[in-house]
């Protein structure tokens, strides 16, 4: 049987809020009870939104408030197709919905720890054989660190798991002469000890030696700590090696809330424009038809497509505001359809006679 600080005795329970728990497994003869756990729980927030009405086909600005904004084309799953608040849809010819969902990010403080300056007492070292060590009590990523360099030049920095003494990851790093500030990056993957070394036979950055009195162990926030080198003997923290004014960062939760819906749509259907949107006169034509449209979607770009009986296109040409007019006096007399296009969408159709006078 199983006993939980929560008072459950399932084998498993669900958590729903920040706490630390653990589990008692009840037996016959002892009790054993685990570690504590230290579980976090965010509350999302959802973002704030509102439907969109267009006037006529076209690309919607779609707007939400909330820490970072990414937008969907459907309710669950998927592949994001945009980010950021104002976001310009593709060019929409009919109601469409699209999703948004708020990410925010919990955790990623920054602290600083180690010694935060050089001494006197040392030299710019010509070897890289010993190295700072550090303990983490739970995952981070070292951002920065300051160096004082005796030249410019690359030199290789690397973090070291010191359970097993491999190279988690490694980078060579242009520094300039004199004192400056190393961007490492380096994550470290979990709780456990470890260490951040040069990997160069002569690296020519100072070393605080016999005599600075380095004051381990150094706090790197509530990530860690320094603690001391891998000199052997007693002198393990009576030097400081290269790395001084740690820059660490806390990792980051990224929370992503549920998708609230966002709905274009077109109040007045292209269908329910009245007839008097549409003028196209005269017919019968005999040398010229104009194409009149009164309408919202006058300053769209619209093109005016005419094909005889046989569906054989015999004229095409574009609408400026809305008006344009087309010869007619080298078509043949008989009945002709017109089109009306945007964007490859048919909005509007119909017929018109050609009889020469």
């Amino acid at each position: 049987n199983n006993l939980w600080s929560t008072g459950a005795t399932d084998n498993s329970i669900t958590v729903d809020q920040t706490g630390t728990y653990s589990v008692t497994a009840i037996g016959v003869c002892n009790d054993s009870q685990s570690e504590d756990v230290d579980i976090a729980v965010y509350d999302f927030v959802l973002p704030v939104t509102s439907d969109v009405n267009l006037p006529v086909p076209g690309v919607a600005s779609l707007s939400a408030t909330g820490d970072s904004i990414v937008w969907w084309d459907t309710d669950m799953g998927g592949s994001p197709v945009g980010t950021g608040s104002p976001w310009d849809t593709p060019f929409l010819n009919g109601p469409t919905s699209y999703w948004c969902s708020n990410v925010a990010i919990y955790g990623g403080d920054v602290s600083y720890g180690g010694a935060i300056d050089n001494t006197v007492q040392g030299q710019y070292h010509i070897n890289g054989n010993n190295f700072l060590l550090f303990t983490a009590v739970e995952p981070f990523i070292i951002r920065s660190v300051k160096v004082y360099a005796n030249g410019a030049g690359p030199r290789p920095i690397a973090l070291v798991d010191m359970s097993n003494n491999a190279i988690i990851q490694q980078s060579v790093f242009v520094i300039p002469d004199g004192e400056s500030r190393v961007q490492l990056d380096f994550t470290v993957p979990d709780a456990g000890d470890y260490g951040l070394r040069i990997l160069s036979g002569d690296p020519q950055l100072w070393r605080d030696g016999l005599g600075s009195n380095p004051n381990y162990p150094y706090a790197l926030g509530n990530l860690g700590s320094i603690t001391g080198t891998t000199v052997g003997g007693g002198n393990s923290q009576e030097y400081y090696y290269f790395f001084y004014d740690w820059e660490v960062e806390a990792e980051s939760v990224l929370c992503e809330s549920d998708r609230v819906e966002v709905m274009v749509s077109f109040p007045v259907g292209l269908d329910e424009l009245g007839s008097d949107a549409w003028h196209i006169y005269p017919s019968p034509a005999d040398r010229v038809i104009f194409f009149d449209i009164a309408t919202p979607m006058a300053g769209m770009p619209l093109r005016v497509e005419v094909q005889d009986a046989t569906g054989r296109t015999v004229g095409e040409k574009a609408l400026e505001n809305g008006r344009t007019g087309m010869t007619t006096a080298w078509l043949a007399e008989g009945l002709y359809l017109y089109r009306i296009i945007t964007h490859e969408r048919v909005l509007h159709s119909g017929r018109f006679v050609v009889d020469h006078l």
